[in-house]
């Protein structure tokens, strides 16, 4: 019997528990929603802000394989939903594009119909539920899309293992883990495991804090923080479920990534810093910096800065540690986020060893940045700490059998990044690197209006202006150019000493998906070697048409295959009308 396209349009009388649904919103309650496209019309399902219904069942009744997809009302984000297949590891949460910063105004007015994945639906149910997580969130279903496909032609959907995903320590927080459930934190993976992804690495900064500094994980929370929300009380356990089980959840998130063929890395921010404005909570605080404001940075003018200095042996020993320690969990590698500086500035270390190397006369602190003077002492510096940390990890991985990599993520440019530092074709050059991630941010000093007449600093001008204006500046995010302009010198370093290079593409939920695809064509155009993503999880992979896109990045024939428009797995629908009130030309909520 040949199978055909099914669609689910009428999700309330679809699903097994009618007494779980009402007409009206209920706080315990999914409301029933009728809405009305060119294309269909039914009974969706919504669960508003401040309410927590139970779980849905629905049982399609198909055999074979599927693509699924679902169709989400698209608003500002704030929109997502859990699901779970029978026979699925994890349940995944899920949601809409923000659309609102393409079509603005009436960004309220469409559904988003997105590809979810492939399934064999043989004997299969699907459980709907709203994220604990996401109290305060909306959780909307309108429709659920089945197409006939093939398994062998699934499998070849992604083939092309080469791309390098970071996940940021926050999907600790946003995500419905189970913080009892070590293997709860294998949830992203699972997700990743369906995609171009080779490289995964996870943040570990959270080692820096709660572990360190000595504080209960009850003190490590902020006092605004706590309270009787969902959210509090989730991130508390979290955190003392974290802070006691680290060693055993990155074992297990190695372990399975390499069963999917994956490896994983284990990422750390460099900057030591504590957060300071707005973020003055105990939990953002690291004991080690808070204890030792002698080895502070120091800027030109003398003033001690919120960061710690690898100018100081001591520093180097702290950071070190934590880096093998993470190193000894079994991970393929680190990786060193080298984008949210500074490390190195004009500490008096730093000074000391200028006037040794250029004189006495030569003040280290007149000099522009970009000075190859003084670009040269803060590589030196930091190629040192370099050699150190080499020299660790390949005790680590003697002991294991294999080498533990070394990645760094890096300024935009090559030549920028020596400014403050790091000099990456030095690193390569010595075999102390295996990889580097281009990324999208580059930080730069404005000193053209602080010039004296030498052509130096000075340095009241510089004190000056720091009062009422910002002198170092960032750029990141989304600029393509940047990346193109700064990518033919790292593809050298790259082919010359035969490390790993990827290229970051925009942020996440910054674009529209079909962009992400542009940017990646055009890095590969210009020799680029692979494409990372940054946040790949928690705030890429939970938006379905923004994941579908970026984890097939992988290779330039990929790529052709993501035409613009309406596509096999995103469709914007204009919604006409809206429990029977007609929203084609006016939506009446806007109200002025």
């Amino acid at each position: 019997m040949e199978r055909r396209e099914i669609v689910i349009c009428d999700l309330a009388e679809a699903c097994r528990e009618s007494e779980r649904l009402s007409g009206v919103t209920a706080k315990d309650r999914w409301e029933i929603v009728r809405y009305e496209t060119a294309e269909r019309s039914g009974t969706g399902i919504i669960a508003s802000p401040r309410t927590m219904p139970q779980q849905l069942t629905l049982d399609p009744g198909l055999r074979g394989w599927y693509r699924i997809y679902l169709a989400m009302a698209a608003e500002d984000g704030m929109n997502g939903i859990e699901l779970r297949l029978d026979g699925d590891d994890f349940s995944e949460i899920v949601r809409p594009c923000d659309i609102s910063r393409h079509i603005n105004w009436n960004s309220f007015e469409m559904i988003e119909e997105s590809y979810w994945k492939a399934a064999d639906m043989t004997g299969k149910s699907l459980c709907i539920m709203k994220p604990e997580k996401h109290f305060s969130y909306t959780a909307s279903l309108m429709w659920i899309r089945f197409v006939p496909a093939e398994e062998e032609e699934v499998r070849q959907d992604t083939a092309a293992k080469t791309m390098y995903a970071h996940m940021d320590e926050d999907f600790m927080w946003m995500d419905p883990l189970d913080p009892t459930n070590i293997r709860d934190y294998l949830r992203p993976i699972r997700r990743m495991r369906e995609s171009d992804v080779e490289v995964i690495a996870q943040e570990v900064t959270n080692d820096l804090c709660d572990r360190i500094s000595g504080l209960k994980p009850e003190e490590s929370v902020t006092r605004r923080s706590r309270g009787e929300d969902v959210f509090d009380r989730i991130r508390l356990e979290r955190a003392r479920h974290l802070t006691g089980n680290r060693e055993a959840v990155i074992r297990e998130e190695t372990e399975y990534a390499h069963r999917y063929g994956m490896r994983f890395f284990a990422a750390h921010r460099m900057a030591l810093s504590n957060f300071g404005f707005p973020f003055s909570g105990e939990s953002n605080r690291i004991g080690f910096v808070a204890e030792h404001p002698e080895f502070s940075c120091v800027s030109r003018d003398g003033k001690r800065l919120a960061f710690l200095s690898y100018a100081f042996p001591e520093v180097q020993d702290y950071m070190i540690a934590q880096l093998r320690k993470t190193a000894e969990y079994g991970v393929d590698g680190v990786t060193l986020i080298f984008t949210r500086g500074p490390w190195i500035m004009y500490e008096k270390p730093v000074r000391d060893l200028f006037a040794e190397r250029y004189g006495e006369a030569a003040d280290l602190r007149r000099l522009p940045s970009g000075d190859r003077r003084a670009c040269e002492i803060r590589c030196a510096v930091m190629t040192g700490f370099m050699r150190r940390l080499r020299g660790e990890m390949d005790s680590v991985g003697k002991r294991r059998g294999k080498r533990v990599e070394i990645y760094v993520t890096s300024y935009t440019a090559a030549e920028d990044i020596q400014k403050d530092g790091l000099d990456v074709e030095t690193l390569a050059r010595e075999g102390l690197i295996d990889g580097v991630i281009q990324s999208n941010m580059t930080v730069w000093e404005e000193t053209d209006d602080v010039l004296g007449e030498d052509g130096l600093i000075d340095l009241e001008k510089y004190r000056k202006k720091a009062e009422s204006r910002f002198i170092v500046k960032r750029a990141h995010a989304n600029e393509i150019e940047r990346i193109l302009r700064g990518l033919p010198t790292y593809r050298r370093i790259a082919g010359t000493y035969g490390i790993r290079l990827w290229s970051e593409i925009q942020w996440e939920n910054s674009a529209e998906p079909e962009d992400y695809a542009a940017d990646a064509k055009r890095i590969y155009e210009n020799g680029g070697t692979g494409i990372a993503l940054w946040d790949a999880y928690p705030k890429r992979v939970t938006r379905l048409s923004e994941w579908y896109v970026t984890s097939r990045l992988g290779s330039p024939e990929h790529i052709g295959e993501l035409n613009r428009g309406n596509t096999p797995y995103r469709r914007l629908i204009k919604i006409l009308s809206w429990n029977g009130e007609d929203m084609s030309l006016y939506n009446p909520s806007w109200r002025g």
